[in-house]
């Protein structure tokens, strides 16, 4: 383990603050592994691209924005590849699954990670369309994603498989706007899964991030680290995330199934994430 330390400081607010972040070390704990990330051109998607590639896997990136795609998978070299997909369009998973194998021979990983928030703020400002749009990508998408996947699975008389679902810190408190019931209801799939697939090799787990530095939430993060909204006070990091998730990936996570990891601004420093490592080896 390797640690980052960093300052950050907010003269507005008067934030002041040391952020200390853990990683793994290159190796290769995810060796032989191909993993499937849909969102993969985004922050949090080719974060853990980058981390699971360090780590010795060999990645798939599914996204709509193929400008974005290209430039990714040109930063990560061979071991990365990129199909250009609507999630909307669920009837050309199987198809996807198809052509994401002709890569590297098979898929034992799928990390359902895309997804978009428009921000309503408000239970009365959702719309028929946003309603639609958030539910389709964040929920509709990866329940039908992880179907084609276990039809995949058991077509292929896999014996084991990973999932890691992401959830939202939202998704246990409670919402009246799309995304976060479609992120409620990631969670409880996740759970409902878990119990499910067990007995196949298949283990399901969730990550459930708080506020984090990408795309998705610059247009009121505005890349602000500092933030005075949150217990923490600060933004996440995607590389955070990612560390988390090739945990879920691999062998040292053998025992854990069924869970949904919160990773809030109330819980950031990476020792939280550390101390769950030591808690589940």
């Amino acid at each position: 383990m390797e640690s980052v330390t960093k300052h950050y400081a907010n003269e507005e607010s008067g934030i002041s603050l040391t952020v200390n972040i853990g990683h793994l070390v290159n190796g290769n704990i995810l060796e032989s592994h191909v993993v499937l990330i849909t969102g993969g051109a985004g922050g949090i998607g080719s974060a853990i691209a980058r981390k699971c590639i360090s780590q010795g896997a060999k990645v798939i990136l599914a996204d709509v924005d193929e400008k974005r795609l290209a430039t990714v998978e040109a930063e990560l070299g061979q071991n990365c590849r990129s199909i250009q997909c609507d999630l909307r369009d669920i009837n050309g998973f199987d198809d996807m699954l198809k052509k994401a194998t002709a890569y590297f021979g098979h898929i034992d990983c799928l990390i359902n990670n895309a997804g978009v928030s428009l921000h309503e703020g408000d239970f009365m400002n959702v719309t028929e369309k946003t309603w639609d749009i958030q539910m389709d990508i964040n929920l509709k998408a990866t329940y039908f994603l992880t179907q084609s996947w276990l039809r995949y699975y058991r077509e292929n008389h896999m014996k084991s498989g990973r999932i890691v679902m992401m959830a939202s810190d939202t998704s246990g408190m409670g919402s009246s706007i799309p995304y976060g019931l479609a992120k409620a209801g990631v969670a409880s799939l996740t759970h409902g899964l878990a119990k499910k697939l067990i007995t196949e090799g298949i283990r399901i787990n969730a990550m459930a991030p708080g506020t984090t530095l990408t795309p998705m939430t610059d247009d009121f993060t505005h890349g602000e680290v500092c933030r005075s909204s949150t217990q923490g006070k600060r933004a996440l990091f995607p590389e955070e995330i990612a560390e988390l998730c090739v945990f879920l990936l691999s062998d040292q996570s053998a025992c854990v199934s069924g869970n949904v990891f919160g990773c809030s601004e109330a819980n950031i420093c990476f020792d939280n994430v550390q101390r769950e490592l030591e808690t589940n080896p």
